[in-house]
């Protein structure tokens, strides 16, 4: 921990944009917090802060609000303690990426936690989350019409789930890409996922890998006939290699990858 501190203090004078800490305070001690605050609070131009795999507590979580110019907060952590109700909003936070929050956290924590990200957020990555009730999660997205990149891969999202996930972001008008690759999406919600298309023509980047879906048809149909921005697709393992060959002859502007059959 010393070593780290001192580190910190001597390059706490550099113009520090990002700032990779991962795995390195898991546990701390309340004084150890306090310190590392302290050394943290004067990295002013900090816009990239990777926070994965250690403690994150209401205390922390307020002081990263002082980082006026953060961009981008990574977190990837099971030591998520958030006590109360957090009412400091991360106003200038424009990307979170919460991956792999593990299923043993209290639904409480996670709920606090969305709680503090602004309406102004663009990109929201959340992976693994198959403990935190969808439709807590549905009301939490409801909110954040202004986002650009929406990844929400493996946590669970059947065809049930997908339909209303449909219907709260088929008004994402500034959406450029949707990941939902790793979930348990079948072919029957193509239909579903066709209209979302179609009231989002805006999108340019789709990724639907490893889900399970056995016969991509009608969505070929669509990428290679109708009118769309989509310029990649990700399917990865989930296609079959007899099904691309007929639409050789279509659009060359889609790229689709599709590297493991």
């Amino acid at each position: 921990f010393w070593d780290i501190i001192t580190f910190l203090q001597i390059i706490n004078k550099s113009k520090i944009i990002a700032l990779q800490l991962n795995s390195i305070f898991p546990q701390l001690k309340k004084n150890e917090i306090d310190i590392l605050l302290q050394i943290l609070s004067e990295f002013h131009n900090i816009r990239i802060l990777d926070w994965s795999g250690n403690l994150m507590n209401t205390t922390i979580l307020s002081n990263f609000a002082n980082f006026k110019y953060l961009e981008s907060l990574t977190l990837t952590t099971d030591f998520l303690y958030l006590s109360a109700p957090v009412n400091v909003v991360l106003t200038h936070l424009k990307h979170v990426h919460i991956v792999n929050i593990l299923s043993n956290l209290n639904e409480l924590n996670l709920l606090y936690f969305l709680d503090c990200i602004p309406n102004s957020i663009l990109i929201f990555d959340i992976k693994s989350l198959y403990s935190f009730p969808f439709s807590n999660f549905l009301n939490f997205l409801f909110t954040k019409k202004q986002i650009r990149s929406l990844s929400l891969s493996g946590i669970g999202i059947d065809n049930n789930l997908f339909l209303n996930l449909c219907q709260i972001i088929d008004s994402f008008q500034q959406m450029e890409r949707l990941d939902l690759s790793y979930n348990e999406i079948t072919e029957y919600s193509y239909p579903s996922f066709l209209s979302l298309l179609e009231k989002l023509p805006q999108i340019k980047e789709i990724d639907i890998s490893e889900n399970k879906i056995q016969d991509h048809g009608s969505f070929f149909d669509y990428l290679f006939t109708k009118k769309h921005s989509i310029a990649n697709v990700r399917l990865y393992s989930t296609v079959k290699h007899e099904t691309i060959p007929k639409y050789n002859n279509y659009k060359k502007n889609v790229e689709i990858f599709k590297n493991i059959w």
